[in-house]
């Protein structure tokens, strides 16, 4: 069997490195249009913070990993323009690629509605930053500029808000929306993120929509409804979807763009499979297809189509949208529903928040939301915000959403126990009687 995958990001490379695990004999071929593969896109902020000294750094995995550890073919600079009918795909250089089964993870990318110059330009100054190449152009310009406006205040806005504020850039942080991360918060839980970031000096524009830029050489002209300001750079920082137009004529699509996908991962056409942030998945509280640009997504897609390249074996049992961050001094946590979204839950959803000390002997206070089925009493999402490292918790939460855990099973729930790490009760118990809504 010949197994072609084009996408060289974590889909891709996860996808890959299972084929080889499920199909030893295999023929396994991974294409790549950059000319490296496993840069994490969105890592820019890691290496603003001087978390690593070099984008180099910032790869989950390389060509040499794969070729010399599972034995891939790993071409990069590879650009895919048709899927055709024979079961083969083709090259801008006009050349073909047979395959047997075929595996599309050619992930996301920041596409604007806001008029931009080649990417690829120097001195561009609306400027994307989710390929290395990209990352790196932003980069070199940094040293020459000190006004900038990121719009977008999700996960990847705020890092790199953070970021430009560590090297002493004036920051604006425009967000369309009322409140900060607002698919994975309810708006009470992001109270003190919104008072650490304007702390640090970033001006914090919420419900702001930018209307319209405009880029000269000297500077990008920002427009609201308000007003019109001047930056040196604008970073758009906005929610990541799929170009999926490669496939429209060759495969099903769904109205947003994602390939349409059955639970094997097998598209339209049998032997052709997509994975992470080209599909929907099945957001697990509420049952509905959904996009959800994650990681966590984007490995266990992967896995599954790889599983089932040689038939139906395993059905993708959907996400609960864990994600967790350190952002501005605070680790953020979230896993399932969100109470914002209980218009889509079938039933009556109740919630609790508490504020709660992270261990006997620490002052600080960690706030904790859980959301439950008011009538079953089953946990469907949690929410966290805590000075001090407590994400484990989050993992935790979300395996008990997956169980399907009731507040009466929280209650016998078992955690060890340190004075200096936590105290005797469980997070659930300790917060049970507090603040419910």
């Amino acid at each position: 069997m010949k197994i072609v995958i084009i996408g060289g990001s974590f889909a891709g490379i996860q996808g890959a490195i299972t084929s080889r695990e499920y199909y030893p004999e295999a023929e396994i071929v991974l294409l790549e249009k950059q000319p490296e593969i496993g840069y994490i896109p969105g890592s820019l902020a890691l290496f603003l913070q001087g978390k690593v000294n070099a984008l180099d750094q910032l790869h989950w995995r390389t060509a040499e990993e794969l070729r010399n550890d599972y034995q891939i073919d790993v071409r990069c600079n590879q650009q895919v323009v048709a899927l055709e009918a024979e079961n083969q795909i083709r090259l801008d250089t006009n050349e073909t690629v047979p395959f047997d089964r075929l595996i599309v993870a050619t992930g996301s990318g920041q596409f604007s509605r806001y008029s931009l110059k080649d990417p690829q330009e120097p001195q561009a100054r609306i400027v994307r930053f989710k390929t290395r190449s990209e990352a790196q152009l932003l980069v070199d310009q940094l040293p020459t500029v000190a006004k900038i406006a990121i719009i977008g205040a999700g996960q990847v806005g705020l890092e790199l808000a953070e970021g430009l504020a560590i090297i002493g850039k004036q920051v604006h942080l425009f967000e369309s929306n009322s409140q900060l991360l607002f698919r994975y918060l309810d708006e009470e839980m992001t109270e003190p993120l919104v008072k650490a970031v304007e702390a640090k000096g970033v001006v914090l524009q919420l419900n702001t929509f930018v209307e319209e830029l405009v880029e000269t050489e000297e500077v990008v002209t920002l427009t609201t409804a308000e007003k019109q300001e001047e930056f040196d750079l604008v970073l758009i920082a906005t929610s990541v979807r799929p170009d999926n137009s490669l496939w429209e004529n060759a495969l099903t699509l769904n109205d947003d763009g994602t390939i349409w996908v059955d639970q094997w991962m097998q598209t339209s056409r049998t032997n052709v499979f997509a994975v992470g942030d080209a599909v929907q998945v099945i957001f697990r509280p509420t049952g509905e297809s959904m996009y959800s640009s994650l990681v966590n997504n984007a490995l266990r897609t992967a896995k599954v189509a790889a599983v089932n390249l040689a038939g139906p074996k395993q059905e993708d049992q959907g996400t609960l949208r864990t994600v967790g961050n350190q952002l501005f001094g605070y680790y953020v946590g979230s896993t399932g529903l969100t109470e914002s979204e209980g218009i889509f839950y079938p039933t009556k959803i109740t919630s609790q928040v508490a504020e709660l000390s992270v261990s006997l002997l620490s002052p600080e206070k960690q706030r904790v939301k859980l959301i439950f089925d008011n009538e079953t009493e089953q946990l469907l999402g949690a929410q966290i915000v805590s000075p001090a490292p407590v994400l484990e918790k989050i993992n935790q939460l979300a395996e008990a959403i997956r169980l399907k855990q009731t507040k009466t099973s929280l209650r016998q729930s078992e955690e060890y126990f340190h004075p200096a790490l936590n105290l005797p009760e469980t997070l659930f118990l300790r917060g049970e009687d507090r603040h419910a809504n």
